[in-house]
């Protein structure tokens, strides 16, 4: 499940669940000057742990539209 600010459409939070229904991981977002700058993962049953997931820089990159079928998810992609 996916949060999203209704007006500026940033992602808020997110829940992962497993295919049992059980929750698996809580997702948090920071944005700033409208990128997400970091996650924060944290698992409900450690709830003292945390995983933060920080983006320092963020480049524009064309992928070639054969990145985006099912095989080409699974290839290397090559410069």
């Amino acid at each position: 499940l996916l949060w999203v600010d209704a007006k500026k459409y940033y992602p808020i939070k997110a829940e992962a669940y497993l295919n049992s229904g059980k929750l698996y991981k809580k997702m948090r977002y920071t944005i700033n000057d409208a990128l997400v700058k970091n996650i924060e993962y944290t698992s409900p049953d450690i709830s003292s742990k945390k995983t933060l997931m920080h983006f320092n820089k963020v480049a524009e990159k064309k992928l070639p539209k054969r990145f985006f079928t099912s095989h080409g998810m699974r290839a290397k992609l090559t410069k």
